[in-house]
């Protein structure tokens, strides 16, 4: 009897370490995800990417690879929130993030830097025109309308690259490059906006 129920509180207390142990580890996993992703999106945060592009690069520059960056922002997007709210606003960044992750490759990563603020990382990529190919696809995806709350809405975006290492060799040279081409291709939508505004007749 004495063995038996010394044998049962071992299996008791092996199971309970065990408990223990994958609680240990769940926790562990959960604190990582909090800690590397946007909590509203869900897309990598600006936290994790300088761990992310400092991998990235340093094995790019190893195997004597491409590596090719997109900035994107959402046009008009503090209209939006002072217009609608923060709810509103919210959906927009939620919606923008489903389209990123739909849009980028299995060893490709999305981030969100904050705000309506976003980038995408595509490791090994061919060469500037496939870099460009792929932002023709990514601003394509977001021409059609989405739902937000049962109701139509289209979201417009901003887009630039920049490509390693012809355009840097460090992540500071290669944003700024892709940001400048970003707010190049958001004042050229403004222009084209008001354009398309002063043909319309009047009255």
């Amino acid at each position: 009897f004495i063995f038996w129920g010394a044998t049962i509180l071992a299996v008791l207390i092996a199971a309970g370490a065990g408990l223990l142990t994958f609680r240990a580890l769940k926790t562990n996993y959960q604190l990582r995800i909090m800690s590397s992703h946007d909590s509203l999106t869900g897309l990598f945060n600006r936290h994790y990417l300088n761990e992310y592009q400092t991998m990235v690069l340093a094995a790019a520059k190893r195997n004597n690879r491409r590596v090719g960056f997109m900035s994107m922002d959402l046009n008009h997007f503090k209209n939006i929130n002072d217009t609608y709210g923060h709810n509103v606003g919210d959906l927009v960044l939620t919606e923008t993030a489903r389209v990123l992750k739909q849009s980028t490759r299995t060893n490709e990563a999305a981030f969100r830097l904050g705000g309506d603020e976003f980038l995408i990382i595509m490791p090994d990529i061919k060469d500037r025109t496939a870099l460009q190919q792929a932002r023709e696809r990514l601003a394509n995806s977001f021409k059609t309308e989405f739902q937000l709350a049962d109701y139509p809405a289209k979201i417009a975006v901003s887009i630039g690259t920049a490509l390693f290492p012809e355009d840097g060799d460090n992540i500071d040279a290669l944003l700024q490059i892709a940001d400048e081409e970003m707010y190049a291709d958001k004042k050229k939508q403004k222009t084209k906006e008001a354009e398309n505004l002063s043909d319309q007749p009047s009255g």
